[in-house]
C-alpha cells in the first residue's frame, strides 16, 4: 500500500519533469538546459516533499483514528 502511494507521487514528479521540459523547449534554445535542471529540481523537490508530507498526514490520521 505504503509503495503503491510513492509510486504514484514519483509519477506527479516524473509529469512535473515532463511539463517543464515541454515548456523549456518553447524557451531559445540557450536557455533549455538551464530550464530543465531548475525544473527537474523544483518538481523532484515538490513531489518529494508531497510525498512525505501525505504519507504522514495519512500516518497521523491513521493513528488518530486507532485511538478513537
Amino acid at each position: 500500500m505504503h509503495s503503491a502511494d510513492n509510486n504514484k507521487y514519483r509519477d506527479i514528479g516524473v509529469g512535473s519533469t515532463v511539463v517543464g521540459f515541454l515548456i523549456g523547449v518553447f524557451i531559445p534554445s540557450e536557455w533549455v538546459l538551464g530550464w530543465f535542471i531548475v525544473g527537474f529540481v523544483l518538481a523532484y523537490a515538490i513531489a518529494n516533499f508531497a510525498a512525505h508530507a501525505i504519507s504522514r498526514v495519512l500516518h497521523d490520521h491513521e493513528v488518530w483514528r486507532r485511538n478513537l
